[in-house]
């Protein structure tokens, strides 16, 4: 029964992957929702069958990967590595291949990419869930500060936002808290990995199909436990919704004036907050520090990333090939401005800034003194400062030039 079940599986996935919207996420929204019927009918098998439902979905994410990669080497005419074609049926697949057309070929490689996808993130799911620390799944009942933390130190987020035995936040040399990673919005579902207990509080290591910590070493995300509540079964993804344009602008300018932190993302700020980590009543914050406290900043991919309430990419190596590029390559500073559109990108390896419209861009940014905060600025003025120092390039991954010496522009909005 459990061999019958893994074929018609591996057949569903292709058949979702067929029909399944491409977009720049690895995982569309069918997709999500094929992994979470997946998980939630395996639910009650043992540890050790979710350990072998593990290792096949490995399996199958290998092979996908295999093929894909073979069929990359013959679509693109470069030497075919005939050594990786190791079974029988992926030879007869290739012999087949040579025979389709070019769309049906390309089609073919975004399927056996997302089936990849698809794939590891099953074994992943199901790995974990093997694991005897495994703590299930939750949701986020407020927005829930996710950090970034060694498990070789001390778990404890409480002092970090407010240390009972002393009188700060532990800010670091910018006055910001450090192990923030970002802010996860109220209904994000979480998957629990391990449980850490110290002193009155409890934390999770935790994980999201955004963010996991799967290949970092000895470092990975957690939660305190006030911010999340257990379900009896895995919660369905929630797939960001574009908002309008006036809501993504509104957006924008409400965050104007914020303070700017690494991996800040919600310049709305969480007033439970001073609540759940209440600060001495003999202790005078400033207003910044109040500010870091209650988390009311954000940085540049934040700014964007919360306008449009999480449907673009959360970082800046996400965003350089983010939907369209614009061709800018040789273009002048005034070609440029002609170019561009309201919400198109201006972004490098580590920064981005938002068009606003032919004059003016915003952007969370550092400043002078220390200061840092989201501003609008001049439009011709900043292209004439990134010029200075960068190039205008079409495709981030085709100009040969060091990355610290070029930008692009990525056009991603539609009416």
């Amino acid at each position: 029964m459990n061999h019958k079940f893994l074929i018609i599986t591996s057949f569903i996935v292709s058949v979702f992957l067929l029909n399944s919207a491409f977009s720049y996420t690895n995982l569309s929204e069918s997709d999500h929702e094929f992994i979470d019927k997946t998980l939630n009918h395996f639910q009650n098998i043992s540890k050790e069958s979710k350990k072998e439902k593990s290792e096949h979905y490995s399996k199958i994410a290998n092979d996908a990967k295999v093929l894909r990669n073979a069929y990359l080497w013959i679509y693109s005419w470069d030497d075919i590595k005939w050594e990786i074609l190791t079974t029988e049926q992926i030879e007869k697949w290739i012999v087949k291949y040579n025979k389709w057309s070019d769309y049906k070929k390309s089609s073919t490689i975004e399927t056996l990419k997302e089936l990849q996808y698809i794939a590891e993130e099953l074994q992943r799911s199901f790995q974990i869930e093997s694991e005897e620390n495994f703590q299930w799944y939750a949701s986020t009942i407020l927005p829930t500060p996710l950090y970034w933390l060694s498990k070789d130190e001390e778990i404890d987020i409480n002092k970090i936002m407010w240390w009972e035995w002393t009188t700060w936040l532990l800010l670091d040399s910018y006055n910001t808290i450090d192990q923030l990673d970002i802010v996860l919005p109220t209904g994000t579902p979480v998957t629990l990995i391990d449980k850490v207990e110290n002193w009155k509080f409890t934390y999770y290591e935790a994980r999201t199909r955004d963010f996991d910590a799967w290949y970092s070493g000895n470092s990975a995300y957690y939660l305190d436990s006030r911010f999340i509540e257990k379900k009896d079964s895995k919660p369905a993804e929630v797939i960001p919704v574009l908002p309008d344009k006036k809501t993504i602008y509104n957006n924008l300018l409400s965050a104007v004036g914020s303070l700017y932190v690494w991996w800040g993302s919600r310049y709305q700020w969480i007033p439970e907050i001073n609540d759940l980590y209440p600060t001495p009543s003999d202790v005078q914050l400033s207003e910044n520090e109040q500010k870091y406290k209650i988390l009311q900043w954000t940085d540049c991919s934040g700014l964007l990333w919360q306008a449009t309430n999480g449907y673009t990419p959360r970082n800046t190596r996400q965003l350089l090939t983010f939907w369209k590029s614009v061709p800018i390559s040789w273009d002048t500073i005034n070609q440029i401005i002609e170019k561009v559109q309201p919400l198109d990108l201006i972004v490098w390896a580590g920064h981005v800034i938002i068009v606003l419209s032919d004059d003016y861009v915003i952007e969370s940014l550092w400043k002078e003194n220390y200061e840092w905060w989201a501003e609008i600025v001049n439009l011709q003025g900043r292209l004439e400062d990134i010029f200075t120092r960068r190039q205008p390039v079409d495709e981030w991954s085709e100009s040969n030039l060091p990355d610290k010496e070029k930008f692009v522009i990525r056009r991603w909005f539609k009416e």
